[in-house]
């Protein structure tokens, strides 16, 4: 019996580019890469304003920060703050300069689960006075 006219598949030659095919082989070597990876760096934040009678406003910005591990996000000397109009107009840039960093409490009772693992969190608070 001959089946060679029934079983014939076309055959499709496909070549990559060179610059896809070395993005493929980078994709490869990532997933198969056996180097442990890990994230260090701010995990969260917040900012106030308020007013405190004339021109003068009081703006504090909390930044928190994961302090585990080594070599990690450490807070920055000062933190720009840029204030604008209602139209949207850059009126002045304020460098909050003073910074008060604190360990928070992270101990955490679900009740339900165990939560054992190492938590380790700073909050900076910058504040100033902007007139």
């Amino acid at each position: 019996m001959n089946l060679e006219g029934f079983l014939s598949i076309p055959c499709i030659i496909f070549r990559p580019q060179q610059t896809e095919l070395r993005n493929i082989l980078f994709c490869i070597l990532l997933f198969l890469s056996p180097l442990a990876m890990k994230s260090i760096h701010i995990v969260g934040g917040e900012m106030t304003y308020e007013y405190l009678g004339g021109t003068d406003y009081l703006f504090t910005l909390k930044v928190y920060r994961d302090c585990n591990g080594v070599g990690g996000a450490e807070f920055d000397s000062s933190a720009p703050i840029g204030i604008f109009d209602g139209n949207n107009n850059l009126i002045t840039v304020e460098f909050m300069s003073d910074l008060n960093i604190v360990l928070l409490d992270t101990d955490v009772n679900f009740g339900c689960a165990n939560v054992n693992a190492p938590v380790c969190v700073q909050e900076g608070t910058y504040t100033s006075i902007v007139q």
